[in-house]
C-alpha cells in the first residue's frame, strides 16, 4: 500500500515513498479469484463484487492489507495507534467488517507507527509493523509482529523482530517456516531506491542472512509478494519515474550483486492501482486507472 507520509532517511541511506497523486490511493488484493480493492482517503473503504464497505475506526488512518481464502485483513496505522479489521469475502460477496481490534505496541512510548505489512499464514496472519523514534529522525526503526487468528483476533503477545530497514512487504514460506521481507534501501536519491530481500526465521524472528539487492534502482514506493514453494516473486511500482508496474524473481541474490532485469507488466501513471494472483506459474495482473470512487 502506498502511504502518503512514508519518507525514509535512515542512518547512511534513504528510501522514500512517492508523493501521492491525489487525495486517495488504493491497492488490490485477491481473495481466491475475487479482486478486493482497499481505498484510503479520509477513511478506508473496501470494494468488491459491486459492494463497498466502510471500515470502522479508520478515519485518518493508512491501511495495509493481506488476504486469506476467507477475506481480507487490514492493518490500520494511525498517528499513535494500530488496529486490525477483518472483512469477510465469500460466495455472497463482501461481508461486514469486524470491529477494529487494538494491537498492543511495546514501543508506544516515544515512538509512532510508520507502516505495516501482513503475511497470511495457514492458521491466520502475521501482522508486522514498524515504529519510528519521535525525537530522533535518524534512529533505526523498530519492527514488531503480532500473530492473529483467521478473523483477525490477536493470539499471544507481540514480539520484536530483528529488522531495521523500512518494510515494503512480507510473506510466509510454509515449506521452510520462514518469512520473506521485502525492504526499501536507498542511497540519498529517491530514484536510486532498491528493494532488498531477506529471510526471517519464523520461530526466532532473526534474519538468516544479510539483505540482498532484490531489484534494480528506481523510484519505488510499493510492492507485493507472491510465494510458490521456494520461489518468491515481487510485483512493484518502479522505473525512473515510479510509474511502471514491474515484476522480478526475488527468491535469492547477493549484497551489491545486481538484481535481475525486471519484466514490465504495464503502465501505472501516477494514480494507477494494481494487484495480482498466481495462476499456474505466472502472475495474472490487474491494473486499474485509479481508486474506485
Amino acid at each position: 500500500m502506498r502511504a502518503p507520509f512514508l519518507a525514509f532517511f535512515l542512518l547512511a541511506f534513504a528510501s522514500t515513498a512517492g508523493a501521492q497523486p491525489g487525495s486517495s490511493y488504493a491497492e488490490i488484493r485477491y481473495v481466491g479469484e475475487t479482486p478486493v480493492e482497499v481505498v484510503v482517503d479520509r477513511r478506508v473503504r473496501v470494494v468488491a463484487t459491486g459492494r463497498t464497505k466502510a471500515v470502522p475506526g479508520s478515519n485518518g488512518a493508512s491501511a495495509y492489507a493481506g488476504t486469506s481464502d476467507d477475506g481480507v485483513l487490514l492493518a490500520l496505522v494511525g498517528r499513535d495507534s494500530l488496529r486490525a479489521v477483518f472483512v469477510p469475502v465469500g460466495a455472497d460477496g463482501l461481508g461486514n467488517p469486524s470491529a477494529a481490534r487494538r494491537i498492543e505496541r511495546p514501543a508506544a512510548r516515544g515512538h509512532s507507527p510508520v507502516g505495516a505489512a501482513i503475511a497470511p499464514m495457514p492458521d491466520g496472519f502475521a501482522l508486522f509493523w514498524q515504529e519510528a523514534d519521535d525525537t530522533n529522525a535518524g534512529a533505526a526503526y523498530q519492527t514488531f509482529v503480532q500473530r492473529l487468528g483467521p478473523t483477525g483476533e490477536p493470539t499471544g503477545e507481540p514480539q520484536a523482530v530483528q529488522a531495521v530497514w523500512p518494510l515494503a512487504a512480507a510473506a510466509y514460506m510454509p515449506e521452510t517456516n520462514r518469512f520473506y521481507f521485502l525492504l526499501f534501501y536507498g542511497g540519498g536519491d529517491p530514484r536510486q531506491t532498491r528493494l532488498c530481500g531477506v529471510h526471517i526465521d519464523a520461530t526466532t524472528l532473526r534474519p538468516q542472512e544479510h539483505p540482498w539487492w532484490a531489484s534494480r534502482p528506481g523510484l519505488i514506493d510499493e510492492g507485493q509478494l507472491f510465494v510458490r514453494g521456494n520461489q518468491v516473486l515481487a510485483l512493484y511500482r518502479g522505473g525512473p519515474e515510479g510509474d511502471q508496474l514491474l515484476e522480478v524473481d526475488v527468491s535469492q541474490g547477493g549484497w551489491a550483486q545486481e538484481a535481475a532485469e525486471p519484466t514490465a507488466r504495464g503502465a501505472l501513471g501516477g494514480a494507477g492501482v494494481f494487484g495480482a494472483r498466481l495462476q499456474g506459474d505466472r502472475l495474472r495482473v490487474l491494473i486499474r486507472p485509479g481508486p474506485s470512487r
